[in-house]
C-alpha cells in the first residue's frame, strides 16, 4: 500500500505542476501581421480599431483615430510596458505607423503580468522584435 501511495502522490504532484504551467500562459506583443483591423463609425467620425489574439484566450485591443487602416500592417514595434499601478493591470505594446503616428495594443489581465527574459528593464521592453518582450 505504501508503494501505491507514492505512485498516486507522484501522479498528483505532476498534474498540479502541469496545471500551474497551463494557468501561467506566456505571451508577447503581437507581430504586425497578426493584427486585425477594421473601420468603426463613432459619433465623431471613423476610427481604426484593431485586435489580435493574446495568451490564454485573451484579446489584444486598440484604436487610433489618426492611423490609416492601410498603415496597420506596416507598423514598427517600439516597446512594451507592463502597467499595474492604477486601475486594471495590463500590458501595452506600442508601435509607430509609417507616418510616425502611435499605435498601441492593450491586453487587460486578471492578475499582474510579470516580465520574462532579459529584454526587459524593469517593466519596459524596448527590443526591436516584439516576440522578445515576453511576459506571464
Amino acid at each position: 500500500m505504501n508503494r501505491e501511495f507514492k505512485k498516486t502522490s507522484a501522479l498528483v504532484m505532476t498534474l498540479m505542476a502541469l496545471a500551474g504551467n497551463a494557468y501561467a500562459a506566456t505571451g508577447a506583443c503581437p507581430a504586425s501581421n497578426a493584427i486585425n483591423d477594421a473601420f468603426k463609425k463613432t459619433a465623431t467620425g471613423e476610427v481604426v480599431v484593431y485586435a489580435a489574439t493574446g495568451p490564454g484566450g485573451l484579446q489584444w485591443t486598440g484604436q487610433n483615430p489618426m492611423t490609416e487602416q492601410t498603415d496597420l500592417h506596416q507598423v514598427q514595434f517600439e516597446k512594451a510596458v507592463i502597467q499595474g499601478n492604477k486601475g486594471q493591470p495590463s500590458v501595452a505594446c506600442h508601435y509607430l505607423d509609417q507616418n510616425h503616428e502611435p499605435v498601441s495594443m492593450t491586453l487587460k489581465n486578471q492578475a499582474n503580468a510579470k516580465p520574462v527574459g532579459s529584454a526587459w528593464t524593469g517593466n519596459e521592453c524596448k527590443a526591436t522584435n516584439p516576440a522578445l518582450c515576453t511576459f506571464e
